[in-house]
């Protein structure tokens, strides 16, 4: 469905937030000063921590039945920023589009 219809069609929609906050306060990784938390999908450990997050999201709009707006955790992952970062030469956008992709489409047809 394009976006604005689905804007038209939704009275209420989720939207995630304050996922890096939630690392803050409720984790001891740090983040990276370039690219956040963009590197955590290379890490199993804060991978299933970010995870977590995105699925509590995920849980409440299944539950409520509302649409949700979940974002890649890239937003701070250019390509001058993956480089500074030491990340040059690996997709660091694509990994983080599979990770999310992989949890959204695990929530069947609420995907």
């Amino acid at each position: 469905m394009p976006f604005p219809e689905f804007l038209k069609r939704s009275r209420c929609i989720l939207g995630e937030g304050a996922v890096i906050g939630c690392l803050r306060r409720n984790s001891n990784f740090e983040l990276d000063p370039h690219i956040v938390n963009s590197a955590f999908i290379d890490d199993e450990v804060k991978c299933a921590v970010l995870a977590d997050i995105c699925r509590e999201y995920l849980d409440i709009g299944f539950e409520q039945g509302l649409p949700l707006i979940l974002s890649t955790p890239t937003w701070r992952a250019s390509r001058e920023r993956i480089a500074a970062a030491g990340y040059e030469g690996m997709d660091v956008n694509g990994d983080n589009f599979r990770f999310l992709d992989g949890l959204r489409s695990s929530y069947g047809d609420y995907a």
